[in-house]
């Protein structure tokens, strides 16, 4: 057993009193031997032999016993003074030595005579052994003094070195003490700064710890909820839940997380084992991370994601190499290329070879310095097809500045670019329609001139004179002019003809014949005519001139080395709505007529522009480019769409879709027979001379009496001094200070229940169709052949 400090306190002053009364036993032994000795002679005078001797003798086992004494003293403190074992042992030494110096001295005593008779020299001898033993017993004493110091030195050298280590360990302690504090103290504050609620709990359910957080969610600002139950602090369903998850962290020393709802927050709660030294798990760490704004944030990406795959805009990302990393699924329906085509790939391909590397350059330029472009660009699809598009391209930057991505929004304006072409081409054919107009009237004017006097002069020569000829040759270009100025005036849809219903089989049956016999002989016509009795409403003039459009623009397409032309009339259904060359073409039944060559075909550029008037890519002199135009304004006016398919070396096909109503061929209706216009008064309005003098000619042959005036003053002042004395009256359109439409309201002013009819060169808007709205029975047309206008007059003015 390790004996208390107490004890050893006790056991060093008990072998120092056994020191102390050895020591005073031998200093007592050596006082008495000392004074026996120094007066030896009294003593021996005083005391007998005898007694003296056993003083002596009682002398000398006193300080045997003494010497007993102060060894066992001196060896008992030197054991409890723990010195080493080799001074312990001079010490044993030493002591030994004294007892046999002290045991020797009584041997001396008590045998004194004995050894004198053996040793004449015995106290030299005796001081001799005697002053040995001491001087041993003193050296020894010494020695063992001198080892113990020395080994008390190197002890406390031992301890010095113990003591530095011992201080430097114990800074070293202070020093991870102080630092553990800090990283306390450091983990303290970021838990406390952390938005999350933390805590430790032991299995009870009591919290040990926790963070700033979780006090003010669950406890109060400021408040500390060490030592409270877990029950008290959280609602009951978060309570169980958390529950069941730390029991389990309880039994399976794992982790687990689960997803809670607290005060409309949503957290994952994380449970973490703590280990005690046995490796047991002695509590739980919960850590609920705040994730209301990450689903939220979430959230938004979804709908944000929804929103660009859903939206009907292309959207395309690219990084800061330019290089494409993301598109949207409208991207790939539009352009054909998959997200794993175009990943990674410059968006460069995508640009059509409409847009050169110039203006592919200075948009990118203008993003690098503006951070945004605007504009259209045409991009080639994966199949070819050419794409408008309206795109807005901007950078994305950080909060630094620094830009990381480009993103580009692309709206689909293919139908808006056609729409605009469309309504450029209107612009066109008003513009035209304006010039057209301009010179219609007089060009008109003049022709019904000179048709009139060339049709009358042949009815009063005979036909083999000279004279004859060269008015059949007047009168022949004569009406060419004029159909050609119907031409003008109907490409420029200011005058649409005569439109209704019109048998197109036989009519179309009959005009390829004659075109038949004017081809080329390289040129293989195939026609094919699948209809019976379909009427479409058309004028046959303008039918007829589309026709020869067409075939003419084949014929010249495979010039000089000839080809197939083929012509397909045919019914066709279109179910659904669709895209064509003119505009959308809309549901429901069509005659389909189609006109295909094999010829030399037309490049998109050349395509693009066909229906533009004026436009020929003809040499001088072979074309004014009205053609095509005109077929444009002939099929969309009745609702009618063209499609138009070409390829360079490959030929043409036309299609022309004319709506169909189902409407059969009627009977034709019985021809009038001429009747005289003996007895009937008509007023004639209009501002050309020789046209008027021409026409008051022509009804006076047919017995009419003809009242005919210049100025729309002087007629209408006639008229209404005579409004009785007129039958019909027939007005020309454009004259000065008033037209047509005006003479006609003043006329019915007057006279509500005459027939008034519209003769003019140039009716702008006013048809037959359209007539009565305007105030008219009927529209002449001028030029006008001879007898048309007296049979007209006559069944105006009859009633019919």
């Amino acid at each position: 057993m390790m004996e208390t400090t107490q004890q050893h306190r006790h056991g060093l002053r008990l072998s120092a009193l056994i020191i102390l009364l050895g020591v005073l036993v031998e200093i007592s032994v050596l006082v008495n031997d000392f004074a026996i000795r120094s007066d030896w002679e009294q003593w021996v005078n005083k005391v007998p032999y005898f007694s003296l001797h056993g003083l002596f003798s009682v002398n000398s086992i006193a300080g045997f016993l003494g010497s007993f004494l102060l060894v066992y003293g001196l060896i008992t403190f030197s054991n409890r003074l723990r010195i080493s074992r080799t001074a312990l042992r001079w010490v044993y030494l030493a002591g030994i030595t004294y007892i046999f110096t002290r045991a020797f001295d009584v041997v001396k005593t008590l045998w004194n005579d004995q050894l004198a008779g053996l040793l004449p020299d015995l106290p030299f001898l005796n001081d001799l052994v005697l002053n040995t033993l001491l001087v041993a017993s003193a050296a020894a004493l010494l020695v063992g003094l001198i080892v113990a110091l020395y080994d008390a030195h190197r002890a406390n050298l031992r301890l010095e070195a113990k003591n530095r280590q011992l201080d430097s360990e114990m800074r070293g302690h202070q020093e991870a003490a102080a630092r553990a504090l800090a990283r306390e103290e450091e983990n303290k504050t970021i838990l406390n700064a952390l938005n999350s609620p933390v805590f430790l709990t032991n299995k009870e359910g009591f919290v040990l710890a926790h963070n700033d957080t979780f006090a003010r969610l669950f406890g109060g600002e400021g408040l500390t909820c060490v030592g409270a139950h877990l029950r008290t602090l959280l609602p009951e369903a978060v309570f169980e839940t958390g529950k069941a998850h730390a029991l389990e962290v309880f039994g399976g020393d794992d982790p687990n997380t689960a997803r809670m709802t607290v005060k409309d927050r949503s957290y994952d709660v994380t449970t973490y084992p703590v280990f005690d030294e046995s490796g047991n798990v002695s509590s739980v760490t919960v850590l609920a991370r705040d994730i209301t704004d990450k689903l939220r944030s979430e959230e938004e990406q979804r709908l944000l994601t929804g929103a660009i795959n859903s939206a009907a805009e292309s959207i395309i990302v690219m990084n800061r190499d330019g290089l494409i990393e993301y598109v949207n699924p409208a991207f790939e329906e539009r352009t054909g290329y998959s997200r794993t085509d175009i990943n990674g790939k410059n968006p460069r391909i995508l640009v059509a070879a409409l847009q050169d590397d110039a203006r592919y350059e200075g948009i990118a330029q203008t993003v690098l310095d503006k951070g945004l472009w605007r504009g259209r660009l045409v991009v080639r699809c994966k199949d070819g097809a050419l794409v408008h598009e309206y795109s807005t391209i901007s950078s994305i930057k950080t909060e630094t500045g620094k830009v990381t991505h480009y993103v580009g929004v692309s709206r689909d304006i293919t139908r808006e670019v056609e729409l605009e072409e469309q309504v450029q081409q209107v612009w066109k054919m008003e513009t035209l329609a304006t010039f057209a107009g301009g010179i219609a009237h007089d060009l008109n004017n003049t022709l019904a001139i000179i048709l009139g006097r060339s049709e009358m002069g042949l009815q009063l020569l005979d036909e083999h004179d000279p004279v004859h000829q060269s008015l059949e040759v007047i009168t022949r270009n004569a009406n060419r002019s004029a159909a050609l100025i119907k031409r003008l005036l109907t490409f420029a849809r200011q005058k649409s003809g005569v439109s209704g219903p019109l048998y197109i089989a036989p009519l179309l049956q009959g005009q390829v014949e004659t075109l038949r016999n004017r081809l080329p002989g390289n040129i293989f016509l195939k026609e094919n005519i699948d209809l019976e009795s379909e009427v479409i409403t058309a004028e046959p003039g303008a039918f007829e001139r589309m026709v020869e459009g067409l075939v003419d623009n084949a014929v010249r397409a495979m010039e000089p080395g000839g080809g197939d032309l083929e012509i397909i009339l045919t019914n066709a259904r279109v179910a659904q709505e669709r895209h064509v060359t003119t505009g959308t073409l809309s549901p429901g039944d069509y005659v389909l007529l189609r006109v295909s060559d094999t010829g030399c075909g037309m490049v998109p550029e050349v395509q693009r522009r066909i229906f533009d008037p004026f436009f020929t890519t003809r040499n001088m002199g072979e074309g004014v480019g009205v053609g095509l135009a005109e077929v444009h304004g002939t099929v969309l006016r009745p609702g009618g769409q063209i499609e138009v398919e070409s390829a360079p070396g490959r030929g043409t096909r036309i299609d022309i879709y004319w709506p169909w109503s189902g409407e059969r061929n009627p009977e034709p209706d019985a021809q009038p027979k001429s009747i005289s216009g003996a007895g009937l008064s008509v007023l004639l309005i209009d501002d050309t001379d020789d046209f008027v003098t021409l026409l008051r000619m022509e009804l006076a042959q047919n017995g009419f009496t003809v009242h005919a005036f210049n100025e729309p003053v002087e007629a209408l002042q006639y008229f209404m001094e005579n409004p009785v004395s007129v039958d019909v009256a027939l007005v020309d359109y454009i004259m000065p200070g008033m037209n047509g439409v005006e003479i006609s309201r003043a006329l019915h002013e007057v006279r509500p229940d005459l027939p008034v009819a519209l003769l003019s060169g140039f009716a702008s808007g006013i048809t037959r169709a359209s007539a009565l709205d305007f105030g008219f029975c009927e529209v002449v047309e001028k030029p006008v052949r001879m007898g048309v206008v007296p049979d007209l007059l006559i069944k105006l003015a009859r009633g019919n």
